[in-house]
C-alpha cells in the first residue's frame, strides 16, 4: 500500500501554511516557545490565520505552560523551551539539523517522535565531512533563537479517510493467482497515521473479509504492518506486525510469519498489536481464523561531540 494516504500529506500541507502564516507572529520578541496542538477539525476548514491569532495571544514573557486556544474545534497549549538547558547541551555537543535529537532537546516531553512536528530555528551550522548534499550533513552548534509545534490531527474526518483497507490490492492479487489451488497473500501497510487510524483500519479490514468472495483461490491472507519510529539513541527502530486470515485451516506453520523482521527476534508488545487485538473478539472468526505476531528491530549508536 502507498506509504501515506494522499488525504495525510494534504492536510500536513493545510497545517503547514497556518504555520507559515504565523512566522512573523513568532518572531516578534524573539521568545523560544514550544507549542503543541490538537485539531478537532478538518485541516482546510481553519482560517489560514487561525495559529497566528492564537499565537498573539502569548503573553510578552511566559514563563510556564499556558493554554492559548481551546474550544470545540481545536486546543493549543505553549511554554517556554529550557534555553539554559539546550546552550548547555550545545557546548558539549553537536545536534544533527532536523534530527529526532534536535526535536526532543527543544520540546522535550511535548514532543513524540511518531507525531508530526515541525521547527523553526536561527542556528549556526557546522559540517563533520565533505559531503556532496550540505544539508545532510549539517549540524547544529549554536542557536540563537526557536520554536516548535507538535501537532495532532484528529478530526472524526481525517481518521476515517486515512484508514484504508486493502480490498482493491486483494481484487487485483486474485487476479495473478493461479486456478485450482489455495494461495497465500502477503498485503503490507505502513502505520504512519497513529492509533485511532489502525484502529478503525483493522475493523473495516475484519468486516471486509467477512464479506469477501476469494473464489477459492486464496487460503490465507497475512496482512504486515509496518511502523518505524524516530529514535535518538538507534540507528532505526522498526515494528512489524502481522494479522493472519486463514481460511479452512490453512497450513501456514511452514510460512514465515514476518518478511521485514526476522521470525527469531523477540516479541514486544507494542501499539500495533494493542489495535489488532482488538479484532479477536469479532464474530468473523467464525469464518475466518487468525494469529498474530510482532517484532522489533534495534540498532544503537551513540552520539558526541
Amino acid at each position: 500500500m502507498q506509504r501515506q494516504s494522499t488525504y495525510s500529506v494534504k492536510e500536513r500541507i493545510e497545517f503547514l501554511n497556518l504555520w507559515e502564516h504565523a512566522r512573523n507572529a513568532l518572531n516578534i520578541g524573539g521568545q523560544w516557545v514550544w507549542f503543541k496542538g490538537e485539531f478537532f477539525n478538518p485541516m482546510e476548514s481553519y482560517k489560514r490565520t487561525f495559529i497566528a491569532n492564537s499565537i498573539k495571544k502569548l503573553p510578552k514573557n511566559i514563563s510556564r505552560e499556558i493554554v492559548l486556544y481551546e474550544d470545540e474545534s481545536a486546543r493549543i497549549l505553549a511554554r517556554p523551551i529550557d534555553v539554559d538547558l539546550v546552550r548547555r547541551h550545545l557546548s558539549k555537543n553537536y545536534v544533527k539539523n532536523n534530527s529526532p535529537a534536535l526535536m526532543k532537546l527543544l520540546g522535550g516531553d511535548w514532543v513524540s517522535l511518531d507525531e508530526g512536528v515541525t521547527l523553526m530555528l536561527d542556528a549556526d551550522y557546522v559540517a563533520h565531512s565533505a559531503c556532496n548534499i550540505p544539508l545532510l550533513d549539517a549540524y547544529v552548534g549554536d542557536i540563537k533563537w526557536a520554536c516548535g509545534f507538535t501537532r495532532n490531527l484528529c478530526s472524526p474526518e481525517s481518521i476515517k479517510r486515512k484508514a484504508r483497507d486493502f480490498k482493491k490490492l486483494l481484487v487485483d492479487a486474485i487476479k495473478q493467482l493461479p486456478d485450482g489451488k489455495e494461495s497465500v497473500v502477503h498485503i503490507a501497510a505502513e502505520t504512519l497515521d497513529g492509533y485511532e487510524v489502525e484502529k478503525l483500519r483493522t475493523t473495516q479490514v475484519v468486516d471486509m473479509l467477512s464479506r469477501f468472495n476469494t473464489h477459492g483461490k486464496i487460503g490465507a491472507v497475512m496482512f504486515h504492518r509496518f511502523q518505524s519510529h524516530l529514535s535518538i539513541e538507534r540507528l532505526w527502530d522498526f515494528d512489524e506486525t502481522v494479522d493472519k486470515f486463514n481460511t479452512n485451516n490453512f497450513v501456514l506453520s511452514e510460512i514465515p510469519s514476518r518478511v521485514v523482521v526476522p521470525n527469531e527476534e523477540r516479541n514486544e508488545r507494542g501499539m500495533a498489536l494493542d489495535v489488532m487485538s482488538l479484532s479477536f473478539h469479532r464474530s468473523v472468526w467464525a469464518a475466518w481464523r487468525g494469529g498474530i505476531g510482532l517484532g522489533r528491530l534495534k540498532s544503537r549508536t551513540l552520539q558526541h561531540r
